[in-house]
Order: C-alpha cells, then sequence, then structure tokens
C-alpha cells in the first residue's frame, strides 16, 4: 500500500520488518528484505545487520553469514571479534576453511585481534578435513602469539599425529601442551610411546617413558 501511494520506504520500514521476520525465526525473509532495502540505497540500522548474521550462523548458513557479514561492512560498519568469531566458526563447522582462512585475513586487516575461539575455530576445521600439517601450522600460530588453544585442541592435533603415525609430530605437539600447563593421562603418553617404538625410534620413545615417571604417570 505504501509504494502503491507513492510513500517512499525509509530505514524504519525497512527496520520494522527486519525486527518482525527475526521474531518469527525467518531467516530467509530477513535476508530477502536486507538485500532489498540495500538495493533501494537504504542502510538499516546495525543492530539489523547483526540479527540477520546471528540468524544466520544459528541456522549454520555458513554463505549467508558471509554474505550478511560483507553487506554490513559495505555499509560502513564495524565488527568486534565475537561476530566476526562466529563466522569464522561456522565455516570452520562445514569445512570450509579457505573461507574461514579469508575471515581470518579480514579480521587482521581490521585490526581485530584473533583469541583462543578464533584458534579453536580452525583447529576444529582442519580436524574435520584431516589435515593435520595445516592443524600443527595453526596452533603453531596460536602458541607464537601467546594464545593458549584448548585443551581438546591439543589432544586432537597428537591424536592426528599419532593416527598418521608421524612419531616427531607426536612428540611435538606433547611437549606444547605440556609447556601450556597441561597434563596427560597415560593413555596419551602411552599413544606417543607406541608411535615412536613402530618406527624404530626408542631413545625418543625411552625419553617419553622417563617423562611418564617424573610426572608420576
Amino acid at each position: 500500500l505504501m509504494v502503491k501511494e507513492g510513500c517512499a520506504l525509509n530505514v524504519n520500514t525497512f527496520n520494522s520488518l527486519l525486527k518482525g521476520f527475526a521474531l518469527l525465526g525467518d531467516t530467509e525473509s530477513e535476508q530477502h528484505i536486507l538485500d532489498v532495502a540495500i538495493s533501494n540505497g537504504v542502510v538499516p540500522d546495525f543492530s539489523a545487520y547483526k540479527n540477520v548474521l546471528n540468524a544466520h550462523v544459528k541456522g549454520s548458513d555458513a554463505q549467508g553469514a558471509v554474505r550478511v557479514l560483507q553487506q554490513s561492512l559495505d555499509s560502513g560498519f564495524k565488527h568486534n571479534i565475537v561476530a566476526y568469531n562466529s563466522v569464522v566458526d561456522v565455516l570452520a563447522k562445514v569445512g570450509e576453511m579457505r573461507g574461514a582462512s579469508g575471515i581470518v585475513d579480514l579480521m587482521v586487516k581490521e585490526g581485530c585481534a584473533l583469541n583462543v575461539n578464533t584458534f579453536n575455530s580452525l583447529l576444529k576445521g582442519f580436524a574435520l578435513l584431516g589435515d593435520t600439517e595445516s592443524e600443527q601450522h595453526i596452533l603453531d600460530v596460536a602458541i607464537s602469539n601467546g594464545v593458549v588453544p584448548d585443551f581438546s585442541a591439543y589432544k586432537n592435533v597428537l591424536n592426528a599425529h599419532v593416527k598418521g603415525s608421524d612419531a616427531q609430530g607426536a612428540v611435538r605437539v606433547l611437549q606444547q601442551s605440556l609447556d601450556s600447563g597441561f597434563k596427560h593421562n597415560i593413555v596419551a603418553y602411552n599413544s606417543v610411546v607406541d608411535v615412536l617404538a613402530k618406527v624404530g625410534e626408542m631413545r625418543g620413545a625411552s625419553g617419553i617413558v622417563d617423562l611418564m615417571v617424573k610426572e608420576g604417570c
């Protein structure tokens, strides 16, 4: 009716529509309204962008999340690390690590410091793909930036090295986790001893046994 009467829609019109569709959990319509607003040269409130972004994230719509993040940036808005991390995480969960890495590059460009949640999401994503080399790289980058990932992240990388029969990689991440103040149980230690023994590195295996005794394991 407004359009029929020649009444130009403004930011308040679109904000109201966006709130209504958000209330219904209708993400597709939210995105459509946002697209129409932008195509008509109207910039909705930042809260509207955040709501649509969060809806895409909750719905595990990785590409939708990336789309509205870029739309909000193009409109001149800035996001905090929580928003960026949510997009990195939803991309990582579906194994889209190139996209996740692109968001991380954007975070760095925007001067947004990466934190433990950023690295944990990247580690989970590469673990999902079975990309142990990239897992280890991300772990190294995190540590070099003074960030200590969750213990589960260390365990995942350790297990990946063990499963891949990478004895030196297993020793490396075991030591990294110990240097970060974490403790392992006998199952983890035994897995490293076993992978070393399987490739005949008995000096290394004996060193891990000595470490076990020292740690009271």
